[in-house]
This record gives C-alpha cells, sequence and structure tokens, in this order.
C-alpha cells in the first residue's frame, strides 16, 4: 500500500465515520493522515531567478546543493521529488 493511499483511507475514514470517535481519535487520525502525506513525494517549487528550490510543504528555500542528497526537506520532513523535469515544469 502506498502512502497516498493510507491518506486517503484516513481522510475518507475522518470524513465520513467521524462521528463513531472521539475528539482524541479524530485528532490522532488527522495526525496521521499528515504524517503519511509527508511521505509522499513532491517536486520542489523552482526559482531559477534566485537559484533556490521551495518546499512545497513547509515553503522553506534552499538550494540544490544543500539537498544533494536528501529526500526529505530538513525543516519539516516532507519527501522531496526530484524529478527535474517536472521542477523545471513548476515555474
Amino acid at each position: 500500500m502506498t502512502p497516498q493511499k493510507v491518506s486517503d483511507i484516513l481522510i475518507r475514514i475522518i470524513d465520513e465515520d467521524w462521528h463513531v470517535y472521539t475528539d482524541d481519535a479524530i485528532n490522532a487520525l488527522k495526525y496521521a493522515a499528515k504524517v503519511v502525506e509527508k511521505e509522499v513525494p513532491k517536486v520542489p517549487i523552482a526559482d531559477h531567478e534566485k537559484e533556490l528550490c521551495i518546499c512545497p510543504n513547509c515553503y522553506a528555500e534552499f538550494t540544490t546543493f544543500d539537498l544533494a542528497n536528501e529526500d526529505y526537506c530538513p525543516h519539516c520532513g516532507q519527501k522531496i521529488d526530484w524529478n527535474w523535469e517536472k521542477i523545471n515544469e513548476s515555474v
């Protein structure tokens, strides 16, 4: 099962069955959905003018050199998709 599928299921449970869970359980499900969602790789936003990439989750700026061997944003833990064709399309 992919992280995206897990996140979709958790969100569907929250949206459809919220009335059968306690507030703590709903908060735990929301938290779990956020954590799992960070495992879905997202393409950083390219800022060619400043020669930076921007995390699509927390909007932290970084150079590609900063994260050359990293798969995750060091600020928020978002998994980064380093597909350069997609990155260049995000401009």
